[in-house]
């Protein structure tokens, strides 16, 4: 597929302003066909399970035949949390050959602020409870957090590492990047309006690690965090 059928406000899908899509099966085909033999398959895929139960299954159909032709052994991908919330997606994918699942998980415990980035999906089940379904299910359950020092203060992000610290069964995250104000983004025009972007900032500082918003802790104790 192509672009995502979430609005979350921090991510740069957004700023393109392109429906979501879904390609073929005979597109879907032409990949498989011009990749060749694999160990692993990564499907570069923003919303795999974005088109609905029957769509993600005929899929899954295609890639276990490819599979059992001997083309890959094992495939991985990007799914949102809505993957987790029947288990039976996860015995599907793990029956096919899956051995991990990408997903932003952003915030464990933040609701409100899930709700005020337009994330709300993310907020309708434990996170921690999505990752030992995953885990139980035999796939690698592998994830982000997303840091916004402008509404979220040093306390609350480091509770984020605490949850993970003291949960055994939480892995921990392929990264924590801060939340970037991408230009042509609700969270952009929300920063620009509230004049909450920090002076001289440069397109080049937008890579989540370099401070770029006015931040609600004193900037020094934010940029040391």
């Amino acid at each position: 597929s192509r672009n995502c059928n979430f609005k979350c406000s921090f991510c740069s899908l957004t700023s393109a302003g392109r429906p979501y899509t879904v390609n073929s099966m005979d597109y879907l085909e032409r990949q498989l066909d011009a990749i060749g033999r694999r160990k692993v398959l990564f499907f570069e895929d923003n919303q795999m399970l974005g088109d609905g139960h029957k769509t993600f299954r005929h899929r899954l159909e295609l890639v276990q035949k490819r599979r059992e032709q001997g083309q890959f052994d094992y495939w991985s991908g990007f799914v949102t949390d809505t993957f987790f919330w029947d288990e039976e997606n996860i015995r599907l994918a793990q029956d096919t050959g899956c051995i991990s699942l990408f997903v932003g998980v952003e915030s464990f415990d933040d609701s409100e602020w899930l709700d005020k980035v337009n994330k709300r999906q993310n907020a309708r089940h434990s996170q921690v409870e999505l990752i030992r379904r995953s885990i139980d299910g035999g796939i690698l359950f592998k994830y982000g957090l997303v840091f916004d020092p402008n509404s979220r203060t040093i306390e609350q992000m480091r509770r984020e590492m605490d949850i993970i610290l003291d949960t055994p069964e939480v892995p921990l995250p392929l990264f924590n990047f801060t939340a970037i104000p991408f230009p042509g983004t609700p969270l952009f025009h929300e920063r620009i309006a509230n004049d909450q972007i920090l002076p001289n900032t440069h397109i080049r500082d937008l890579e989540s690690s370099t401070l770029c918003v006015k931040p609600i802790d004193p900037i020094e104790d934010v940029v040391r965090f």
